[in-house]
Formats: C-alpha cells, structure tokens, sequence
C-alpha cells in the first residue's frame, strides 16, 4: 500500500463529526426577551407587520390610494438589512421570485410586484399569521436555516484555525511565502495569481484548473519541502451539484506534475480535501456511484503518490 493510500484508509477509521464547530452558528439577531426592547431587526419587523396590517385595512375599505402608498412604504422598508429574513420576503419564494431578484429589479418594477404579492400575502398567510400571533421568533427561525449558505466563508475560517494551529504562517508576499518553511496562501487575489505564476515558470501544468473552467483551488501550503495546491469542498450529502462537487474533487488527484523542476527543492502535490459527513459515505459505500468514487481515489492514489485525498483528521496529519 502506498503512503497516500495509507493515509486515505487511516481516513476512513477517523471519520468526521457530524457536528462541526466550524459550521455552527450561534448568532442571536433578535433580542433575548420581549423586555430587552427591539434591535435593527425586530424594529424592521414590526414596521413591517404594522405596514402589512394597515394595508390589509386599505384592501378591506377600498382605498387604492392608500394601499399604493404602503406598497411604497414597505418597498422603502424591504431595502434594509436582515429584510430578507421576515415571514413577507419568505412567501417571495411560493410566487415563484427570490428576494435577491426583486432587489434587482427598478423602481417600477418592484412596486408593481409588490402590489401583487402583497395583495396574496395578506389573503393567504398575513391574517392567519395575526391570528395565531405573530412573533419575531420566525425571523431567527429563518436566519438559522439560511446558515448553510455561509459554508463557503467557514470552510475558510475553519483552513485558517487549521493552519495557524499547527503552526503555518500565512503569507503577504510570495517572497515571505518562498522563504518561510511553513507557510499558505490562499488562492484569491494577486498574491496567489504571483505565486501560480512562479509555479508556472518552474513548469506546473495544473491541468485540473483548465479541465474546470479555470477554476481556483482554495489554497496552497508548504511544509519544509512540500508545497501542496488545496482543494476543500464541505458536503454534507450527494445529489445534484454535490456529485459534480465530489467528481471535481476526485479529479484534482488524478493529476500530477512530471514536468516541475522542483524549485527551490520543493515538490508539488495536490491534496483534495472533503470536508463534511459525506466523507463516512466513502467506509462503507452502498449506492454503485459511491463504490465508484471510492474506487477512483484509490485508483488516482495508487498512480499518483505524492497527491493526498482526507478528510479534516487527515489534513491534521498533513499540517502536522
């Protein structure tokens, strides 16, 4: 058995946890209590629902006047931060337009949707929520399950607590970075466009970034004479974009770097990285597709020695 290979099996008997403080949220953006009087949020939601009540008061008494000047009103409201968290913005989604596209839209445009919208809110969902009492409870309710679309920013967080952790020096110059024995990068910017360019010149092909569209690795460390090109990736389950996601990440291993003149005494390697309760699929894999995946990276690791495939233990082991 190879090294990485070894590697990627001690892998599957360190699997990863199925709850990460990395990706936890424990951010309150309403108050603690009723008593602790309102913040930005709660304020906006009140005005809000208070908007909502005085226009359904409008629609009962036939007021066009009325309704058009709260349909403006609440317009003016919905351009304030957290508006994408209230129970109004959340029904954008049952008629079929997301609150990012109606903040896209022009003037007109947004109060001829909002006169519809609003119309079918109060009807379907706005008296029924008065009914049964409303609450600002419901916009952290929504907050917290929009917390999965800040995965790319932990995923950050989480390589740099990592790196530091063990030591690495995060680079400000590709100089620092040459000359540090631990150091990284991330792949973003001028810096890393520096560094990928003095790589190039040494001979690094890096086929995988012209196999996706020239897409970015996420990082690039060095370990005394290793220098490894990072690709992290937090799944949590397959299908849809995820298998492509996972099929990215396979790629990455299957590629190494015959033609580096090894600069500087380094050696270049690729180190896909999966972070995220997918990885315990790989143990025991059930579905064909997953066997499949399993049987590539052992395939790719086998061929290509230098390159690594781990999950969060493994890439401990890496920095260490």
């Amino acid at each position: 058995m190879t090294r990485n290979s070894k590697l990627f099996s001690d892998c599957l008997r360190h699997p990863e946890p199925l709850v990460d403080p990395f990706y936890c949220s424990e951010q309150l953006i309403i108050p603690t209590a009723p008593e602790a009087g309102d913040n930005a949020i709660s304020r906006l939601w009140r005005e809000v629902r208070d908007r909502l009540t005085a226009a359904d008061v409008a629609l009962r008494d036939d007021d066009d006047s009325g309704f058009g000047r709260h349909v403006r009103e609440l317009d003016a409201l919905l351009q304030n931060e957290g508006a994408n968290f209230l129970e109004f913005t959340s029904f954008f989604p049952a008629q079929d337009v997301s609150y990012s596209s109606y903040r896209k839209l022009d003037l007109a445009e947004r109060l001829e949707f909002l006169d519809t919208v609003m119309r079918r809110f109060i009807a379907l969902r706005h008296r029924i929520y008065a009914a049964h009492g409303y609450t600002p409870v419901s916009v952290q309710v929504r907050r917290d399950f929009e917390k999965h679309k800040s995965g790319g920013a932990s995923a950050k967080r989480k390589l740099e607590a990592l790196f530091e952790k063990y030591g690495y020096v995060k680079a400000e110059s590709l100089a620092r970075f040459q000359d540090t024995p631990r150091a990284y990068l991330h792949a973003e910017g001028t810096l890393y466009a520096e560094c990928e360019a003095w790589l190039r010149s040494c001979g690094l092909r890096f086929q995988w970034r012209q196999n996706h569209q020239g897409k970015l690795p996420d990082a690039i460390f060095r370990n005394g004479d290793a220098l490894k090109i990072v690709e992290c990736k937090h799944m949590k389950e397959t299908g849809g974009g995820q298998d492509k996601q996972l099929s990215e990440l396979i790629d990455l291993i299957g590629h190494d770097e015959p033609d580096f003149s090894e600069a500087g005494g380094l050696q270049v390697a690729y180190v896909a990285f999966l972070d995220g309760v997918l990885f315990n699929a790989l143990r025991s894999p059930r579905a064909r597709k997953m066997r499949q995946q399993r049987e590539a990276i052992e395939r790719h690791l086998h061929a290509h020695p230098h390159n690594r495939f781990v999950n969060t233990w493994g890439f401990r082991q890496l920095l260490d």
